[in-house]
């Protein structure tokens, strides 16, 4: 090549031409024979640069078929991205099969816009990558900052803030989401804040990215185009929801494409634009076929038999014209019938090449150049000759600038075809290799890409290989608040898990995984959480007594006692405390007594719960028991055994003992900088000081917990604090415009809190004190008649009768039917509860309150 050159001039072969494509002007020298090649090499002079304002414009291949066809959906395109250059951004999803053109109508617009100064965010989804958080933007990311195959965390991190600086945007909080988004270490300045939980560190990177996309379009317009949406990841939905909403006054265009099957989340929104791509017409197919055969000549007959053939898809017809061009094919019988038999004539015209193709294929849509060669062991000059005999053939493109050199297939068709050209056995060994080689030679990958791996495993058939991976990239998702992905990993290595003998201590151990991200999900009561918590319970017994046999049970508690199911909810936590004890783990133990007050607060026993929220404050230990609050429940077991203390003690009227109890409990949760649990405590000060008969004290709890809420992106605890607060308001304004505002906020507490019949007494007693006597009996009754066990609730038994007799006493007689006696489980639950006051008092007085080791301070 270098004697090819004159002096001061640049020959490069066609794979570099493809890679540089139009950043440069490039002069074609034909042919010519080269040392180490068997075949003539086509050879390019470099003349100098192009001017491309896009480096993803410059990237894409000039030869093809002639873009024919789409006038109307690029008008649409052009007069939307008008819209957007004004400040009203805008949204389009373009959808159609596969082939159709909808890459080549996004590369098209691409061109069009890189006449003004603009910014161009070119986003792809992959079929492998279905569950990878926010695979399209990662991958964006490493080839925008420019990262390397060798780069150390360190310097990643150091080229995404060059990257990001480059770009225009100085604003230092930018970089440690981009970090998150990236999974690079952080530290000092480019770290995320203390304390955040991982609900608010997910959305908070969210908004960062987003966030980013509107300072972007402050410099210049900016056109997102995100390529293949049918593959995209739970996380990149959540991200793109959030970008669509936001751009509404913003100059930025938002393209995504998808196949037809492809469930838009995003319909109906005033600034979306559907665009549904068509087969070809006729016209339009002849005029394509004529762009592409240039100077050769196609006899009517054969342009005829395309044309029908083809069926109007514009992939088909390109690849048809192209096979007959390179077979010279001059009679109907020689071309091929189907879009699929096309691309395999195309890929046996390869010869030595194809074989490389269908390694490719196996490796998947995008290929690096390393991985092929370890694969197929190929010499540097064979896998060479062969990469750019299929560049040349428009089989593959290279990839640009990327962490490693890198090719892709031109279209996901060619990909398939490729890959099921080869027999079932050969694929499955070819994805063994390709899952080994990543393992043993791939470190990066294998770290940040196990469902990588696990993809090659399982297609390979490795069951117990997939399932290590699966798992791994479970554990990934999970730590970055990805639940869905993590739900999805995890039901994976079961499946593979289930093919292996002895499979019970591994599947226990992803069943446990499992069962909090379906509880993020599908929601603390659904029937799916319950179903993976009682499956890991089977296991976990028939394993015999161990750490794994006290979660599962955990799990079990948790769900009978958020159903209410009090008896077997005390019985759980009894076996918690037995099993703990058994295990000879403290720690554990703390967790126990931690379940068996909680179900006593709930199941209105309330001198148990006081007894055993004392022993948790005796053996709790900041510096050793925080952690059970991270995996057990979500808050720390030291500021709820205060808290629970502090509610019973106003239960018993000691108003002093409750005040000293929630002191320590705030002042806990505050040194904890825990976010859940300064909620937790904050939601058991504002019940506490609620029963005590304070309410200018109940509104003050209630306002620092709605500031809690709000920041952290906490639902119950905002319906909590919202309606402590107007029920403040209510009962001191006495009015019905007052209880107007209530009543919103008694219908979402209902849902989203835990203790429905405390509600409702306190919102009768509000009914009642604004003049609603008949409202207010309506719901005592129906709180009555639904209260027949004992619960927290019982509590309320003595205000809920005082109030029903001052009802009686304004609504006209027979207007409330037969309404001669309270119910009388009512009345039983009445004396039940008087006990359980009189019991508490006495263990109270006989035990008093102990403040625990290093809290009180």
């Amino acid at each position: 090549m270098q004697a090819l050159a004159a002096v001061d001039t640049i020959c490069v072969s066609l794979s570099t031409c493809r890679l540089i494509g139009r950043v440069f002007e490039l002069e074609d020298r034909g042919e010519h024979t080269l040392k180490g090649f068997s075949l003539p090499q086509a050879v390019w002079r470099v003349c100098g640069e192009s001017g491309v304002a896009s480096r993803f414009a410059a990237a894409r291949s000039a030869a093809g078929a002639p873009f024919i066809g789409r006038d109307h959906e690029m008008g649409l395109l052009i007069e939307r991205w008008n819209m957007a250059l004004s400040g009203e951004g805008q949204f389009v999803l373009v959808t159609g099969e596969a082939g159709i053109g909808k890459s080549r109508l996004i590369e098209a617009l691409r061109e069009r816009v890189g006449s003004i100064e603009s910014t161009v965010l070119t986003l792809q989804c992959s079929p492998h990558q279905v569950n990878t958080t926010l695979y399209p933007l990662v991958g964006f990311l490493e080839v925008a900052a420019e990262f390397a195959a060798g780069d150390l965390p360190e310097q990643k991190l150091e080229k995404l803030e060059r990257y990001i600086r480059r770009t225009g945007d100085n604003d230092n909080a930018t970089l440690p989401f981009y970090a998150e988004v990236m999974s690079l270490p952080t530290v000092g300045a480019a770290s995320l804040p203390d304390g955040m939980s991982p609900g608010q560190r997910r959305a908070a990177t969210i908004a960062a990215v987003v966030e980013r996309v509107l300072r972007l379009s402050e410099r210049h317009p900016v056109l997102l185009l995100l390529e293949d949406a049918h593959w995209i990841d739970p996380t990149s939905v959540e991200l793109l929801t959030q970008a669509i909403d936001a751009i509404t006054v913003a100059r930025v265009l938002i393209v995504v494409t998808a196949r037809p099957d492809f469930a838009s989340p995003w319909a109906g929104r005033g600034h979306a634009t559907q665009i549904t791509l068509n087969r070809l017409g006729r016209a339009h197919c002849v005029e394509m076929i004529a762009g592409m055969v240039a100077k050769h000549a196609i006899p009517s007959e054969i342009l005829d038999e395309i044309v029908n053939k083809t069926d109007g898809v514009p992939l088909f017809v390109e690849e048809l014209t192209k096979s007959i061009l390179e077979t010279g094919a001059a009679s109907r019988d020689a071309i091929p019938a189907t879009l699929q038999d096309s691309l395999m004539a195309r890929l046996d015209r390869l010869e030595s090449a194809k074989e490389i193709a269908q390694v490719a294929a196996v490796i998947g849509r995008q290929f690096s150049r390393r991985l092929l060669a370890v694969v197929t062991g190929a010499s540097d000059t064979r896998l060479d000759e062969a990469i750019n005999r299929l560049i040349k053939s428009e089989i593959v493109f290279p990839q640009g600038k990327a962490v490693e050199v890198s090719y892709r297939f031109k279209h996901a068709l060619i990909r398939d075809a490729a890959y099921d050209s080869l027999l079932r056995t050969r694929r499955q060994k070819l994805h063994e290799q390709i899952g080994k080689a990543l393992e043993k030679q791939f470190s990066r990958v294998a770290d940040e890409e196990p469902e990588l791996l696990a993809y090659h495993f399982e297609r390979a058939g490795v069951a117990d290989s997939a399932a290590t991976y699966f798992e791994r990239s479970g554990d990934h998702a999970a730590t970055r608040f990805a639940y869905n992905e993590a739900t999805a990993h995890f039901s994976s290595a079961l499946e593979q898990i289930k093919k292996l003998p002895d499979h019970a201590s591994r599947e226990l151990s992803v069943l446990l995984k499992l069962a909090p991200a379906v509880m993020i999900i599908k929601g603390q009561r659904s029937q799916e959480h319950e179903e993976v918590s009682r499956r890991a319970f089977e296991i976990a017994q028939s394993l015999g007594e161990c750490r794994e046999l006290f979660v599962a049970t955990w799990n079990m508690w948790f769900t009978d006692n958020l159903r209410r199911r009090s008896a077997k909810a005390l019985s759980r936590a009894e076996e918690l405390v037995a099993l703990s004890h058994r295990l000879q783990d403290d720690d554990l133990l703390l967790e126990g007594f931690h379940c068996r007050w909680s179900t006593g607060l709930f199941s209105g026993a309330f001198a148990d719960t006081y007894r055993d929220a004392s022993e948790g404050v005796r053996r709790y230990d900041p510096a050793r028991h925080h952690k059970l609050g991270i995996e057990f429940g979500g808050h720390d077991p030291g500021v709820c055994a205060h808290g629970c203390q502090a509610t019973v003690l106003a239960m018993s009227g000691d108003g002093g003992g409750a005040r000293d109890a929630l002191g320590i409990a705030l002042a806990l949760a505050e040194r904890l900088a825990h976010p859940h649990s300064l909620a937790h405590g904050l939601m058991n000060a504002t019940i506490a000081l609620q029963i005590l008969g304070d309410p200018a004290a109940t509104e003050l709890m209630a306002r620092r917990l709605l500031e809690t809420a709000e920041k952290y992106k906490m639902p119950p605890p905002l319906a909590i604090s919202q309606f402590y607060s107007a029920w403040v308001y209510t009962i001191e304004a006495k009015d019905t415009a007052a209880l107007d505002l209530l009543e919103p906020a008694f219908e979402r507490v209902m849902k989203l809190g835990p203790m429905p019949n405390i509600y409702a007494a306190m919102m009768a007693e509000a009914r009642v004190r604004s003049g609603r006597f008949a409202e207010g009996f309506q719901l005592i009754e129906r709180t009555l008649l639904g209260l027949k066990e004992p619960e927290i609730g019982s509590f309320y038994l003595p205000k809920l009768l005082s109030l029903r007799e001052e009802c009686l006493a304004y609504i006209p007689k027979g207007s409330a039917g037969d309404v001669s006696a309270p119910p009388a489980a009512a009345m039983r639950l009445l004396q039940q509860n008087q006990n359980q006051l009189v019991a508490l008092k006495a263990a109270a007085a006989t035990a008093p309150a102990a403040w625990g080791r290093n809290v009180a301070g």
